[in-house]
C-alpha cells in the first residue's frame, strides 16, 4: 500500500476505463491509483449532506457542553 505524505495538498481524479472506475490521488511527486467498485446506492445509507449535517450538530453540541462546563467552573471560583 502506498501512502501519501501527510500535510501536502493532494488532487483527486476519477476516471472510467472499460467498466472499471479508478480514483487517482496525486500530489507534487506521488501518484496513487485505486480501482473502485461501482456500488448501487442503498436506501440504508444517508446522503453525504445529511451525514455532514449530523456531524456538525454533534460538534456543535459538544462545544455547547464545553461552554456550559467552563461557565460552571468560572462560577464555582
Amino acid at each position: 500500500m502506498t501512502e501519501l505524505n501527510v500535510g501536502v495538498p493532494v488532487f483527486v481524479d476519477v476516471s472510467k476505463n472499460a467498466d472499471v472506475y479508478q480514483l487517482t490521488i496525486f500530489n507534487q511527486n506521488q501518484t496513487v491509483v485505486v480501482p473502485v467498485e461501482e456500488v448501487e446506492p442503498s436506501e440504508k445509507h444517508e446522503p453525504p449532506q445529511q451525514i455532514l449535517k449530523v456531524e456538525s450538530e454533534v460538534r456543535r453540541g459538544e462545544q455547547e457542553e464545553k461552554r456550559k462546563e467552563r461557565k460552571r467552573e468560572e462560577e464555582a471560583e
